[in-house]
């Protein structure tokens, strides 16, 4: 690992920060962590519309990356 210069996607362990070029937290960490703050911060509502958010964010880059269809303009929605 010290000598890896690419994308590290981690649950930023400290231990591996420091490696690779860029890195970028895992999605299903993302994903948990929103569930969390729905269930215990039932006040809020930013969560739930991020959770939606992050669900189209991912169809959307899942369809354009298997040769889908979907319109540039929607990413800007």
């Amino acid at each position: 690992m010290e000598f890896y210069d690419g994308f590290l996607i981690s649950d930023h362990e400290a231990a591996l920060i420091k490696h690779g070029f860029q890195n970028q937290e895992c999605m299903a960490h993302i994903k948990r962590y929103i569930i969390n703050s729905i269930e215990n911060e039932k006040g809020l509502t930013w969560n739930t519309m991020m959770k939606e958010w992050i669900k189209d964010a991912v169809t959307y880059w899942n369809d354009i990356h298997d040769g889908g269809k979907e319109a540039p303009e929607k990413a800007a929605e």
